[in-house]
This record gives structure tokens, C-alpha cells and sequence, in this order.
């Protein structure tokens, strides 16, 4: 055990000691906080500060017959509102009732008569009428109908504009960079030493057939995390710094209405998190694999990227399996609020929890070949 420990620790710096694998992460990260600090115009800023200090003034109230009934007070004073993106009432007089007025239009109510009643009726129709669409089974309906009556209902309005909730809309583009960090950092593991020539003498060692690969491993799958750490904290701080984290209790339905899962935001984001977590280790599991059957490390370097802006031009409508590609699971909401289903002998997994079951499977079966392809090359077959 100690002999591993000391091979782990040196695999792990061989990782580290690299000056192009800094460069790359720290550029990476800079890259991801310039995004997330953005390049918005003063007018731009003035009027998102504008919307947000509306919903704060309403934040925490709940959204019952009271609230619909300021609401339509509020709105009845209004005149002509307009359009999205020329709301002059809500940018100009008062941004009070901004979110709650499009939750309103995104269920086809009119803000200005709509009651409580009428919302909550609205939301159910839309999402029977998705369960009808989505051809859902009767198990599968009656799934979703015991995850909504646990939905806490009337709704608490929170304002949702800060850190926490752009995080959700970039998860995105984060999983995009990570399998660029995550190559670059592995993609010499395995391949390294045929460039040095010293793997005959590594495969005739004691540990050259087992220990020395799940030490390499086991760096490998350290390193991923770290660098998928690094993408994920360097957005998430840039936005905390900038708009806060104030909403991580808020219910998920005030960001995404379709959603009947009865977690918060905070929640969601850390389903998130822990779903780009477990990529980063797919993506390095995939990096090694090529690393150790080609023992070249550009091969090693080039194949998960181009596999990654490959995977983001694909679409495959209707077809279930396509909703765990990555360019759908880190798509804005989308696993948040997808309703179908996998079924195991009757148990049924929502999006999410069947996400970190196949990514997780997919990460072992990876580490699993590398391994044999480690086993392969010390016995003179690669």
C-alpha cells in the first residue's frame, strides 16, 4: 500500500509538473470569468439592475389570490406594456411584477385578469399536455403526479436573478471547455512513457503490470476532477461576485414552470454540478483509453475534443437515448425538465438520476479498458 501511495503521488506530479497543462486551465478559467463578468453596456446593466430590484421588492411573498390580485392592481395601471425586449413600463416605471407577468404568459393566462386559480389550473394543463405528447405511460404519468404533490404549492416568489441562477444557464458551456481542460492535463499519461522509451523497463518491474496503472488511474481521475473543479469555480465565483447567491431556496418552478421535480435551485444547480463532475471523469476516462491504445499523445489530446465538437452538432429528435448527450444534458434546463422516464423492473429514473448512472457506468467501463490495454502493451501486443 505504501509502494502505491508513492506511485499515485508521482503519477500525480508527472501531471502537474507540465508548464502546458497551467497555461491551458488557467487560460480556460480566465476565458469562462471574462464571459461570465460579460461586456454589457451601462444601459444594459442599468436595466437588468432595474428588473432586479423589482423582484426583490416582491421577493418572498407568496403567490396566492393576494399576490395575483396586487398583480393585476399593478398591471391595470400599466397601459400598452409591449413586447420582451421593449417593455418600457417594466424598464422605466416599475419592474415589480416582470417575472411574475411572463410566468403568467409563458402558461397562455393574461397577467392582467389572471387569479391564482387560473395560474395553477394553466401549469397543470401545460404539463398534462406534455405528459400527452410525450406519450408518457400510466405508471409513468402517475411517476410525475406523486413528484408534484410534493411540489409546495401556492408558490413563494423569489427574485432568481443572481449568481446561482446564471450558473444554470452556462452549465452548458462549461461542459463544453471541460473535456479540453481534462485532455490536456492526461493525455500524456500513458503515452509519456513510450516517448521516453523507458516503458520496457516499467512493464519488467514488480508493479509494471498492476499497480503502476491503477496508480496512473486513480492520478488520472484526480486530476480530471481537479480540473473540472477549476472550470465549475471560476464561473460560479465570477458570478457570485458579480449578482450574489441568494436563491438557492428557491423553488425550481419559479425558474422553470414545466419542472415538476420538488427541489430548489440550490439543489438543481448541485445535481448540476455533481452530473459535470462525473463528466469530467467520462472525458477522462476516454483521454487515457486513447492514450493507452495509441501511446501517442496527440492522438490522445485531439480525439475527445474532436469527439466533443462533433457531439455538439448532433441532433437527434424523438430519440431518448439523445437526451444524455452532452450537448442535451447541460443544455439550459432541459434535464430539469424532461419527464421521460427509465424503467428497471418497475422502478422507474428520472433524467438526472439516470444521467449518474450511465455516466458513471460508462467512467468505470473506460478505466476497466484502460487496464486492459495496459495489460496488453506489458505483454508485448501493442
Amino acid at each position: 500500500m505504501r509502494n502505491f501511495g508513492t506511485l499515485y503521488r508521482y503519477e500525480l506530479k508527472k501531471i502537474w509538473k507540465r508548464k502546458l497543462t497551467w497555461v491551458v486551465l488557467l487560460a480556460l478559467a480566465a476565458l469562462m470569468v471574462y464571459a461570465a463578468i460579460g461586456t454589457s453596456s451601462s444601459d444594459v446593466k442599468k436595466r437588468q439592475q432595474f428588473l432586479r430590484d423589482g423582484a426583490l421588492r416582491i421577493d418572498g411573498q407568496i403567490m396566492d389570490e393576494t399576490f395575483f390580485s396586487s398583480m393585476r392592481k399593478a398591471l391595470s395601471e400599466a397601459g400598452v406594456i409591449g413586447d420582451h425586449f421593449n417593455d418600457l413600463y417594466f424598464y422605466a416605471v416599475n419592474s415589480d411584477y416582470y417575472y411574475p407577468y411572463y410566468m403568467a404568459l409563458a402558461l397562455d393566462v393574461d397577467p392582467k385578469s389572471a387569479t391564482a386559480e387560473d395560474f395553477y389550473n394553466a401549469r397543470r394543463t401545460a404539463l398534462e399536455r406534455t405528459w400527452a405528447a410525450q406519450k408518457l405511460t400510466g405508471d409513468e404519468i402517475a411517476y410525475w403526479s406523486a413528484q408534484e404533490m410534493q411540489v409546495q404549492q401556492p408558490f413563494t416568489f423569489r427574485s432568481i436573478k443572481d449568481g446561482l441562477s446564471a450558473c444554470l444557464t452556462v452549465t452548458y458551456g462549461i461542459s463544453s471547455l471541460i473535456p479540453i481542460a481534462v485532455a490536456v492535463c492526461l493525455c500524456g499519461v500513458f503515452s509519456e512513457e513510450r516517448r521516453t522509451r523507458t516503458d520496457p523497463m516499467i512493464f519488467s518491474s514488480k508493479h509494471g503490470k498492476g499497480t503502476i496503472c491503477f496508480a496512473k488511474l486513480l492520478a488520472g481521475v484526480t486530476a480530471a476532477l481537479c480540473a473540472s473543479i477549476l472550470a465549475i469555480g471560476a464561473v460560479s465565483a465570477a458570478y457570485a461576485i458579480r449578482d450574489g447567491w441568494n436563491s438557492s431556496d428557491a423553488a425550481i418552478q419559479i425558474r422553470y414552470l414545466d419542472s415538476s421535480l420538488p427541489i430548489t435551485l440550490g439543489q438543481a444547480l448541485s445535481r448540476m454540478f455533481g452530473l459535470l463532475l462525473l463528466y469530467g471523469m467520462l472525458c477522462g476516462g476516454m483521454t487515457m483509453l486513447v492514450s493507452v491504445l495509441t501511446r501517442n499523445t496527440i492522438a490522445a489530446l485531439a480525439l475527445p475534443i474532436v469527439l466533443m465538437i462533433a457531439q455538439a452538432w448532433i441532433r437527434l429528435p424523438g430519440l431518448q437515448a439523445a437526451d444524455y448527450l452532452p450537448n442535451q444534458l447541460f443544455n439550459d434546463g432541459y434535464v430539469l425538465c424532461n419527464v421521460r422516464l427509465v424503467g428497471f423492473f418497475g422502478v422507474y429514473l428520472n433524467n438526472i438520476e439516470f444521467a449518474f448512472l450511465l455516466y458513471g457506468s460508462i467512467t468505470v467501463l473506460l478505466m476497466a479498458l484502460c487496464w486492459l490495454g495496459w495489460r496488453r502493451n506489458a505483454l508485448g501486443k501493442g
